[in-house]
């Protein structure tokens, strides 16, 4: 499967090296802005800076040819070290860069954005970012995924992860609770934000909502409709993004007049002034309550709990609050 993804990811690499959308790999998306290239040593991004160090020790060696006798006299086992040492940077380009995967929910890509410049700035350490649907990570790392950090849009599946044994307990934490918005980007069809209403009338043709057997916010959408007693009877209007990202392209798009989407998709330019909406009270349903964990065979454990540090710091929760999640107290 290694080896299928990194043959992907380098076509696809130099076949779109200027395309800064989103591409669907194993039912997870991988921003090519950020493209990480996993191959049999290890997981790292095209042109990677410890690649150009290496090339620049090659450079320095071969600078270095008119002494080489003399070096070589002295020591002999020096360019055999030198080539020892060079090999290992290869092997080993993410550790040494200081650098982490996070795979995270779909819903908390944009947040998470926000939060890589401040990380490095407060770490010396860089974020790589998978995103997918909650479900679909947490199978991806279960068959071995190279991730060192999970960011759940839920706690079923972190708690899953450590119950297959590739979750460290000792770092499981909620980073953020999870806020639904009934969403349109008509600007009149929720009247007066007036949801309820508009659910019960169903002068709509679909109903859009992430799929609740994969995204936590598609669950919390189903015991919306639950509450207000309308879940059969609006059924076969329903239809369903494999996550919330899919889920608000719909909306965006105008393919469905109509759905649940996460408060956090609709903190920001342009989508926070557009559409007409109403923000479901968190009593209509189960508590999203996001949690992180660890991964166990993640090779940079430290870093990685550097990062689950920083998410509970007052500069992190800030940021996380100003998304329209909800946070513990830092």
């Amino acid at each position: 499967m290694r080896l299928a993804h990194s043959l992907y990811a380098q076509l696809a690499v130099a076949s779109w090296p200027d395309i800064y959308h989103f591409r669907v790999t194993d039912r997870f998306l991988v921003s090519t802005g950020e493209f990480l290239i996993p191959s049999l040593i290890g997981l790292y991004k095209p042109g990677s800076p410890t690649h150009s160090l290496t090339l620049r020790v090659w450079a320095n060696l071969l600078d270095q040819k008119h002494t080489k006798s003399r070096v070589a006299s002295k020591r002999p086992g020096f360019f055999l070290l030198c080539l020892i040492v060079v090999l290992f940077s290869l092997m080993t380009p993410a550790a040494k860069a200081g650098q982490i995967t996070v795979a995270t929910a779909s819903n908390f890509l944009n947040t998470l954005k926000a939060l890589q410049q401040p990380f490095a700035k407060h770490t010396g350490h860089q974020l790589s970012i998978v995103v997918g649907s909650s479900g679909a990570l947490a199978t991806q790392i279960i068959n071995g995924a190279p991730f060192d950090v999970f960011l759940s849009g839920d706690q079923t599946r972190a708690r899953q992860l450590i119950d297959k044994g590739v979750g460290d307990e000792t770092s499981l934490m909620t980073y953020a609770h999870g806020k639904l918005t009934l969403w349109s980007n008509d600007k009149t069809l929720i009247a007066n934000g007036d949801g309820p209403a508009i659910l019960k009338s169903g002068t709509f043709h679909h109903l859009a909502i992430a799929n609740p057997k994969l995204a936590p916010y598609g669950l919390a959408a189903v015991g919306t409709l639950q509450s207000l007693g309308l879940y059969s009877g609006l059924g076969n209007k329903i239809i369903l993004g494999e996550n919330i990202a899919q889920t608000f392209a719909m909306l965006a798009t105008g393919a469905a007049p109509i759905g649940f989407a996460a408060r956090s998709q609709l903190a920001r330019a342009p989508w926070k002034s557009k559409g007409s909406f109403w923000h479901v009270p968190d009593n209509m349903h189960q508590p999203i309550k996001q949690d992180a964990v660890i991964v166990k065979h993640s090779a940079n454990q430290n870093t990685a709990r550097q990062f689950l540090e920083f998410l509970k710091s007052a500069p992190a929760t800030t940021i996380i609050r100003s998304f329209g999640y909800g946070t513990e107290k830092p």
